[in-house]
Protein backbone atom coordinates (compact mmCIF):
# COMPACT_ATOMS: atom_id res chain seq x y z
CA UNK A 1 0.00 0.00 0.00
CA UNK A 2 2.74 2.29 0.80
CA UNK A 3 0.91 5.28 1.69
CA UNK A 4 -0.65 5.95 -1.46
CA UNK A 5 -4.20 7.35 -1.95
CA UNK A 6 -6.52 5.29 -3.51
CA UNK A 7 -9.79 6.26 -5.28
CA UNK A 8 -12.61 3.55 -4.01
CA UNK A 9 -15.78 2.95 -5.24
CA UNK A 10 -17.14 1.67 -2.14
CA UNK A 11 -20.72 -0.14 -1.04
CA UNK A 12 -22.03 0.39 2.40
CA UNK A 13 -23.94 -2.06 4.11
CA UNK A 14 -27.36 -0.47 3.31
CA UNK A 15 -26.12 -1.13 -0.31
CA UNK A 16 -25.53 2.37 -1.19
CA UNK A 17 -22.42 2.87 -3.53
CA UNK A 18 -19.92 6.23 -3.16
CA UNK A 19 -16.68 6.99 -3.75
CA UNK A 20 -13.99 7.74 -1.19
CA UNK A 21 -10.27 8.79 -1.27
CA UNK A 22 -8.47 6.87 1.52
CA UNK A 23 -4.87 6.46 2.39
CA UNK A 24 -4.97 2.78 3.69
CA UNK A 25 -3.04 1.72 7.21
CA UNK A 26 -3.40 -1.88 7.02
CA UNK A 27 -5.50 -4.67 6.06
CA UNK A 28 -6.52 -7.32 8.82
CA UNK A 29 -9.28 -10.72 8.91
CA UNK A 30 -11.56 -10.99 11.36
CA UNK A 31 -14.64 -13.16 11.72
CA UNK A 32 -14.48 -14.29 8.30
CA UNK A 33 -14.14 -11.08 6.20
CA UNK A 34 -11.10 -9.01 4.94
CA UNK A 35 -10.78 -5.38 6.40
CA UNK A 36 -9.09 -2.07 5.37
CA UNK A 37 -8.46 0.74 7.85
CA UNK A 38 -7.91 4.09 6.50
CA UNK A 39 -7.68 7.28 6.38
CA UNK A 40 -10.85 8.34 5.05
CA UNK A 41 -10.66 12.49 3.49
CA UNK A 42 -14.26 12.73 2.84
CA UNK A 43 -15.18 12.15 6.46
CA UNK A 44 -11.49 13.64 7.47
CA UNK A 45 -11.02 10.55 10.06
CA UNK A 46 -9.98 6.74 10.15
CA UNK A 47 -12.63 4.53 9.07
CA UNK A 48 -12.95 0.85 8.51
CA UNK A 49 -13.99 -0.58 5.22
CA UNK A 50 -14.86 -4.11 4.30
CA UNK A 51 -12.70 -4.81 1.43
CA UNK A 52 -15.71 -7.20 -0.17
CA UNK A 53 -17.62 -4.08 -0.37
CA UNK A 54 -15.09 -2.31 -2.39
CA UNK A 55 -16.12 -2.32 -6.09
CA UNK A 56 -13.34 -0.76 -7.58
CA UNK A 57 -10.16 0.90 -6.30
CA UNK A 58 -7.42 2.72 -8.33
CA UNK A 59 -4.32 4.91 -7.66
CA UNK A 60 -5.33 8.83 -7.12
CA UNK A 61 -3.61 10.84 -9.79
CA UNK A 62 -4.92 14.49 -8.67
CA UNK A 63 -2.02 15.19 -6.69
CA UNK A 64 -4.04 15.50 -3.27
CA UNK A 65 -1.27 15.80 -0.71
CA UNK A 66 -0.64 12.22 1.21
CA UNK A 67 -1.19 12.63 5.60
CA UNK A 68 1.72 11.79 7.28
CA UNK A 69 0.84 8.28 8.92
CA UNK A 70 4.79 7.31 10.41
CA UNK A 71 2.90 7.11 13.93
CA UNK A 72 0.41 4.46 12.62
CA UNK A 73 0.60 1.35 14.00
CA UNK A 74 0.71 -0.69 10.85
CA UNK A 75 0.11 -4.40 12.87
CA UNK A 76 -3.41 -4.68 14.04
CA UNK A 77 -1.99 -7.25 16.83
CA UNK A 78 -0.35 -4.06 18.83
CA UNK A 79 -3.53 -2.31 18.28
CA UNK A 80 -6.26 -4.50 19.16
CA UNK A 81 -6.59 -7.41 22.28
CA UNK A 82 -9.06 -9.79 22.11
CA UNK A 83 -12.83 -8.85 23.62
CA UNK A 84 -13.74 -11.55 26.46
CA UNK A 85 -10.52 -12.97 25.72
CA UNK A 86 -10.34 -16.99 25.36
CA UNK A 87 -7.42 -19.06 24.85
CA UNK A 88 -7.14 -21.22 21.37
CA UNK A 89 -5.14 -24.07 21.43
CA UNK A 90 -5.08 -26.35 18.19
CA UNK A 91 -2.28 -29.29 17.23
CA UNK A 92 -1.75 -29.21 13.52
CA UNK A 93 -0.32 -31.74 10.96
CA UNK A 94 1.84 -30.98 8.48
CA UNK A 95 -0.88 -30.67 6.05
CA UNK A 96 -2.87 -28.55 8.20
CA UNK A 97 0.10 -25.71 8.70
CA UNK A 98 0.20 -25.43 4.97
CA UNK A 99 -3.22 -24.94 4.83
CA UNK A 100 -3.00 -22.22 7.66
CA UNK A 101 0.48 -20.94 6.64
CA UNK A 102 -2.28 -19.49 3.45
CA UNK A 103 -4.36 -18.03 6.13
CA UNK A 104 -2.47 -14.21 6.50
CA UNK A 105 -4.52 -13.83 9.58
CA UNK A 106 -2.93 -17.09 11.25
CA UNK A 107 0.86 -16.16 11.15
CA UNK A 108 0.96 -14.75 14.76
CA UNK A 109 -0.81 -17.57 15.87
CA UNK A 110 1.10 -20.24 14.22
CA UNK A 111 4.63 -21.99 16.10
CA UNK A 112 5.60 -24.22 12.95
CA UNK A 113 7.63 -27.52 14.60
CA UNK A 114 10.74 -28.98 13.18
CA UNK A 115 8.82 -31.99 11.73
CA UNK A 116 6.52 -29.63 9.73
CA UNK A 117 3.53 -30.08 12.16
CA UNK A 118 2.34 -27.41 14.14
CA UNK A 119 0.46 -25.54 17.16
CA UNK A 120 -1.99 -22.68 16.79
CA UNK A 121 -1.76 -21.37 20.14
CA UNK A 122 -2.88 -17.18 21.30
CA UNK A 123 -6.55 -15.32 22.80
CA UNK A 124 -8.63 -14.87 20.36
CA UNK A 125 -12.07 -12.82 21.32
CA UNK A 126 -14.81 -15.46 22.40
CA UNK A 127 -17.36 -13.69 20.13
CA UNK A 128 -15.84 -15.28 17.13
CA UNK A 129 -16.15 -18.79 18.34
CA UNK A 130 -18.63 -19.25 15.55
CA UNK A 131 -15.91 -18.40 12.78
CA UNK A 132 -13.17 -20.57 14.19
CA UNK A 133 -16.04 -23.37 14.55
CA UNK A 134 -16.14 -23.38 11.07
CA UNK A 135 -12.60 -22.60 10.57
CA UNK A 136 -11.98 -25.57 12.10
CA UNK A 137 -14.62 -28.40 10.89
CA UNK A 138 -12.70 -27.27 7.70
CA UNK A 139 -9.60 -28.22 8.86
CA UNK A 140 -10.69 -31.42 9.02
CA UNK A 141 -8.46 -34.52 10.21
CA UNK A 142 -5.20 -31.94 10.03
CA UNK A 143 -6.48 -29.96 13.17
CA UNK A 144 -7.02 -31.47 16.68
CA UNK A 145 -8.69 -29.11 19.09
CA UNK A 146 -6.96 -29.06 21.98
CA UNK A 147 -9.03 -25.62 23.91
CA UNK A 148 -11.21 -24.19 24.87
CA UNK A 149 -13.85 -26.72 25.73
CA UNK A 150 -16.19 -24.39 24.21
CA UNK A 151 -15.24 -24.42 21.14
CA UNK A 152 -14.57 -27.82 21.48
CA UNK A 153 -18.76 -27.77 22.21
CA UNK A 154 -19.33 -25.28 19.56
CA UNK A 155 -17.77 -27.73 16.86
CA UNK A 156 -19.57 -30.89 18.15
CA UNK A 157 -23.44 -29.30 18.18
CA UNK A 158 -22.27 -28.14 14.78
CA UNK A 159 -21.07 -31.74 13.54
CA UNK A 160 -24.07 -33.08 14.94
CA UNK A 161 -26.29 -30.45 12.95
CA UNK A 162 -24.94 -31.50 10.32
CA UNK A 163 -25.25 -34.80 10.39
CA UNK A 164 -28.85 -34.68 11.15
CA UNK A 165 -29.42 -32.36 7.80
CA UNK A 166 -27.85 -35.25 5.73
CA UNK A 167 -29.53 -38.46 7.39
Amino acid sequence: MHQRILDIEYETKDSEAGCRKIQPVCIYAHNGHWYCTAYCFLREGFRVFRCDRIRSASEDMSGMEKRDLGEIRLSRKEVVRPEDPIRLQVELTRVGVQRCEAELWLAPMLRVQEDGSGILDAEVSRGDLSFYTDFLIGLGHEAALKGPEELREAVRDRLTGLIGRYS
